[in-house]
């Protein structure tokens, strides 16, 4: 029996940048975001902070995109879907990036203790079963 394919992720931290919108004449738009997550890494020299950039496509109702509220230094928890994004420069050299695509509505603004326990939730959902604990 073949499982089911999923493709879905959370990422919870700060906004970058301030975010880029495109609006389309199809009555769509887009918010490129660009989210740091930061966490606590136990080196050979003690613990350091780590940080990973994500690059996150929010899609949406232009009316939902034009009114959104999202800026730079915002705690965002934001669900959606890995994709690939390939692509050739105008040098012909092969270009990819991993990013997020999410709807606006799966983006959630966090303030205060609302952020650290959303990036606590996810990470406690992201914890790596044990093998007995893996039904196969």
């Amino acid at each position: 029996m073949r499982a089911p394919d999923t493709n879905a992720v959370k990422v919870a931290g700060n906004i970058a940048t301030d975010p880029v919108v495109h609006q389309f004449e199809s009555g769509n738009g887009v918010i490129r975001l660009f989210v740091i997550n930061n966490k606590l890494v136990n080196g050979r020299k003690g613990p350091y902070e780590k940080s990973t950039r994500f690059t996150v496509d929010v899609w949406g109702k232009n009316e939902d995109i034009a009114t959104s509220t999202l800026k730079k230094g915002d705690a965002v928890l934001i669900e959606g879907e890995l994709d690939l994004n390939e692509w050739k420069t105008k040098e012909g050299e092969s270009r990819s990036r991993l990013q997020v695509t999410a709807q606006i509505e799966l983006v959630k603004k966090l303030g205060g203790n609302a952020a650290e326990e959303a990036i606590d939730n996810a990470a406690e959902a992201a914890e790596i079963k044990t093998d007995e604990q893996i039904l196969f």
